[in-house]
């Protein structure tokens, strides 16, 4: 894959997003299981004040370490400079608009154009590097010949981010409708077991055990946006699809190929703005 020799600045960003990310999720899920454990323990028998502290102070600490790393805004800034980089690389290996062959400024275009987006995150995603962003294998790619480049990039790129794109749908999906019944089964059991427990006089407190558990599944929920993204890459997936098509409709001039590329950029460029607001609201 081309990809895995784009510019060091690339791979940089995208290893920074993909650890916080993690960091964000994983302190997501310390402070939704440290706020149900108290409910849970507490249906069945009296805990005693220190596990309650316990679990009170693991969640709050959760939360700070969002607050006080950004955690949050270092995945989606580090997200944001990784497309951009892989976009302007994409478009500089196969010679679209503003890199189209002919352009002996080609490199000079890329060096800057990757300056300007490494000086808009750089602070919250420090990247440095130490090699020239146009690395030899992209270089010898973009002097192969126009069918070559075209081969390529519908394969590598057009046909690899579509099914990336179908398949997160997917999974984005199937997770939605999981998470959502179980949020629904934990109020239902709430409610049934609540009505059951008043009628019999029981002594657990069933009903709070699966509150927490079904607020929980919600927080989640909003967390992961899993609706949200199916339908984003769905719409993405469709587009790239009536890409694909013409890219085998018709022969390619060197001209007619650099607008186009950059054409097809745009609209992939436009899911992942889609997907940056989603996580700013």
């Amino acid at each position: 894959m081309i990809e895995d020799h784009f510019p060091e600045f690339y791979r940089k960003a995208d290893g920074h997003s993909r650890t916080w990310q993690k960091w964000y999720l994983w302190s997501e899920r310390v402070q939704l299981i440290s706020l149900l454990i108290p409910a849970g323990l507490a249906s069945f028998w009296n805990p005693g004040p220190l596990l309650v502290v316990l679990s009170f102070a693991v969640a709050t600490l959760a939360h700070i370490f969002r607050l006080a790393t950004s955690a949050d805004e270092k995945w989606w800034n580090g997200r944001a400079g990784a497309e951009s980089a892989k976009t302007i690389s994409w478009k500089f290996v196969v010679g679209g608009d503003p890199f189209a062959v002919d352009n002996r400024q080609g490199e000079v275009e890329l060096a800057t154009r990757l300056a300007e987006i490494a000086s808009k995150v750089a602070k919250l995603v420090p990247v440095s590097v130490s090699q020239s962003p146009a690395t030899d294998e992209m270089k010898a790619v973009r002097h192969q010949s126009l069918d070559k480049r075209v081969s390529l990039y519908l394969n590598e790129r057009i046909r690899a981010q579509m099914a990336w794109y179908s398949s997160k749908s997917d999974v984005s999906l199937a997770q939605g409708t999981c998470w959502s019944l179980a949020a629904i089964a934990a109020q239902a059991a709430a409610l049934v077991l609540g009505i059951v427990g008043a009628t019999n006089d029981w002594s657990f407190d069933f009903v709070g055990v699966f509150s927490a558990a079904a607020a929980s599944a919600v927080a989640w929920m909003a967390v992961k946006q899993f609706e949200v993204l199916g339908r984003s890459y769905a719409v993405a997936s469709n587009e790239l699809s009536s890409i694909e098509a013409r890219i085998n409709s018709q022969p390619w001039e060197e001209r007619s190929w650099a607008a186009f590329v950059n054409e097809a950029e745009e609209a992939i460029s436009r899911e992942h703005t889609s997907w940056q607001a989603s996580r700013a609201v």
